[in-house]
């Protein structure tokens, strides 16, 4: 054989090795699901807390049941959790700040395709904020072999926020300000993070509710919290005459529940 017929088979034994097929790795992920989040929060004057509440709905074209559901929050106190039934929670989930349920009943499908469930609430006095959900199946990939475990490991994808499926939701933000010229200046900024994450998109709202909340500032520092609360008024009305044209139901209720507790604390 030729140096050159050397060379050339060769490179074709190279080729050839390259076109062999790879093992896939045949991890199923917990998400094979689609789910819509529905949450509210309301702040109770009496308790000096906000109370959230989450339903849970898997849509019928989703092939997994829901077995894991989460809310992450900011540092902030949990407080009075509720639970649906057969259902337990547990805070501070790895290093990440999150409330999670788990469902230790005995059926196999929690929350089946085309079900929804309610009971998943707390209390916490920190302020409602964009957070995000996680939720993952009930279903366990079993390593076919000692070398898909470890690789399944290595890769993390075993993992719960790794193999759950994640959106924005409300949540437990920071504290509240101390004082109600504070909170109305948070309250902007919530309103332009909102305006950021596209829960709303009409230039004009995002104008409009600003120059409320700046006019209730300009009327806070002159002292004069009659004209404050009527600003304040004004805003929420804007937002309940938006809620289910420009602005979803969920982002209404993030802004109505700040604009409360700003009233409340405007003295």
């Amino acid at each position: 054989m030729t140096h050159i017929e050397k060379n050339c088979s060769a490179i074709l034994l190279t080729a050839c090795i390259c076109l062999l097929p790879t093992r896939a790795l045949a991890f199923v992920p917990s998400t094979l699901f689609e789910a819509d989040i529905s949450a509210s929060a309301t702040y109770e004057k009496s308790t000096r807390l906000f109370r959230y509440v989450y339903k849970v709905a898997n849509r019928s074209s989703s092939q997994q049941s829901i077995q894991k559901f989460g809310v992450s929050y900011d540092s902030s106190e949990i407080r009075n959790i509720g639970s649906p039934s057969e259902w337990d929670y547990a805070i501070d989930f790895s290093q990440d700040k999150l409330i999670l349920w788990e469902y230790h009943g005995n059926s196999e499908n929690p929350i089946p395709p085309g079900r929804s469930l309610e009971g998943f609430s707390f209390t916490s006095p920190n302020l409602p904020s964009i957070q995000s959900w996680h939720a993952a199946s009930s279903y366990k990939y079993e390593p076919q072999s000692e070398a898909e475990e470890t690789e399944i490991s290595d890769k993390g994808l075993d993992h719960f926020f790794h193999n759950s499926n994640s959106e924005t939701i409300i949540g437990p933000g920071t504290p509240p300000p101390a004082d109600a010229s504070g909170m109305a200046k948070s309250l902007i900024g919530l309103i332009d993070n909102l305006y950021e994450f596209k829960w709303f998109r009409d230039d004009s709202i995002l104008n409009s509710l600003k120059v409320k909340l700046e006019a209730c500032r300009s009327s806070l520092a002159r002292g004069n919290t009659n004209s404050a609360k009527n600003q304040i008024s004004a805003f929420i009305n804007e937002v309940k005459a938006q809620k289910g044209k420009n602005l979803s139901p969920t982002t209404a209720n993030i802004l109505i529940a700040n604009a409360d507790y700003l009233d409340s604390i405007s003295k």
